[in-house]
């Protein structure tokens, strides 16, 4: 039994069928076989799904109904659910994916799917210049409990994650976080990883750079309205500047650069 078909099993538990409209479960079932429909043959004679960014239509106005799609279909869990779906189906899914759901009103079906492909990012820019000089790393912490609300090191590597010391099964230290979000068991500082995520300072381009270790719920930053996701175990990462809000998880920081002022000679 797949993953998938162990998650729908303890679901239709708490959403028995009835009749009138199709359940939550069923929809729920529709969507990932209409996606899984949408793969296409690889380069290498695999299958990928050429998608990142799904959309769903749910034709209800009920407010009980709403919720128990959102449970099942909403943008927290949807997610891993296509993922799953995708990999018992032998299909590629694309290193981020993100869904989305809004309900109507009227519809001429109750349930409509669109799937879209990113545009890729602008190219940073080449850096033909002289490097500026090392500057601090400086993160207030906008949500979530912290070591320190707003912290900043003259360190060229920051780690960031839940608790100050990550130990593996034998109790040995693997990684020490230099800002560190306390396990309080908050919503905010549970959505935490433990090894999250890591800041350095890129010396040959002067910028600081912001990488995703692998957490559970992403990292990602929002400049000046717009959405960046950070790939996880990516050797690139992705440029930070100064006023970038960062998400990891639910938490979000502040990041800024601290510039040491001149020195007259």
């Amino acid at each position: 039994m797949s993953i998938v078909d162990k998650l729908e099993k303890s679901i239709a538990a708490l959403f028995p069928k009835s009749g009138g409209p199709k359940q939550p479960l069923e929809l729920h079932r529709e969507a990932l076989e209409q996606l899984v429909a949408k793969a296409i043959a690889g380069p290498r004679g695999d299958r990928i799904f050429p998608f990142d960014r799904v959309s769903l239509e749910l034709r209800t106005s009920d407010p009980e109904r709403q919720a128990a799609l959102t449970s099942l279909l909403g943008p927290a869990t949807f997610p891993d659910y296509i993922r799953a779906e995708l990999a018992s189906a032998r299909v590629v899914a694309p290193d981020e994916l993100a869904t989305s759901i809004r309900f109507v009103d009227q519809a001429d079906e109750e349930l409509s799917i669109r799937c879209e492909k990113s545009e890729p990012p602008d190219p940073e820019p080449v850096v033909d210049v002289i490097p500026p000089a090392f500057a601090p790393a400086r993160l207030v912490v906008i949500a979530g409990n912290v070591s320190e609300a707003d912290f900043t090191s003259s360190k060229q590597l920051l780690n960031v994650g839940r608790e100050e010391s990550v130990l593996d099964a034998q109790g040995r230290m693997i990684r020490r976080n230099d800002l560190y979000f306390l396990s309080d068991e908050t919503d905010v500082n549970s959505s935490v990883s433990r090894e999250h995520a890591h800041l350095r300072f890129d010396a040959p381009t002067g910028a600081w750079r912001i990488y995703d270790d692998g957490s559970r719920f992403g990292t990602h930053i929002y400049r000046a309205g717009k959405r960046i996701a950070v790939p996880p175990h990516s050797a690139r990462g992705a440029l930070l500047k100064a006023g970038d809000e960062i998400f990891m998880g639910e938490a979000r920081l502040m990041f800024d650069i601290v510039f040491e002022p001149a020195i007259n000679s």
